[in-house]
């Protein structure tokens, strides 16, 4: 006899294991000024920082990143429902 098991995902599960994996990660990033590379916390995203070498402003934008995490959750949630 075949038993099929139904899993539930808990709401937004995922997206919140890879939030809080990408804040204690670090990227490798080039500052759109001077196109100087250095590193950033994933914990910066969405925030302003100055390049360290030019003293540019720049805007750490997540919003691509989370528009893809939101995508991946919906997919998630599609599969464990």
């Amino acid at each position: 006899m075949k038993t099929t098991v139904k899993i539930k995902s808990n709401p937004n599960a995922l997206k919140k294991v890879i939030n809080e994996a990408v804040k204690k990660s670090s990227f490798n990033i080039s500052c759109p000024n001077c196109h100087t590379g250095f590193q950033i916390q994933g914990s910066q995203f969405g925030s302003r920082i100055s390049c360290p070498f030019c003293h540019q402003s720049i805007m750490l934008n997540d919003s691509g990143f989370n528009n893809d995490v939101n995508k991946l959750q919906r997919n998630f949630d599609r599969t464990f429902r």
